[in-house]
């Protein structure tokens, strides 16, 4: 988003404001333009899974050989 701001409206980055501040892309500014403009919501990404199955060599080669017959 800076780098977009930067292209297109380089000046809203050299602005003061009265109480001394500039024009900052902060995390909290993208977060609000995205919900209130865009309509989207910030989502957390899942986490990994902790701990691998017992079965893990033979789930593998399964999911392996389930992709190699479809390829063929």
């Amino acid at each position: 988003m800076v780098g977009y701001i930067k292209l297109h409206a380089p000046h809203l980055f050299d602005i003061v404001q009265s109480d001394g501040s500039t024009f900052r892309c902060s995390e909290a500014f993208v977060l609000k333009y995205l919900d209130r403009h865009l309509g989207w919501s910030y989502r957390r990404a899942t986490k990994t899974a902790k701990k691998l199955p017992d079965n893990l060599d033979e789930v593998l080669t399964e999911a392996f050989l389930r992709e190699a017959y479809t390829i063929r």
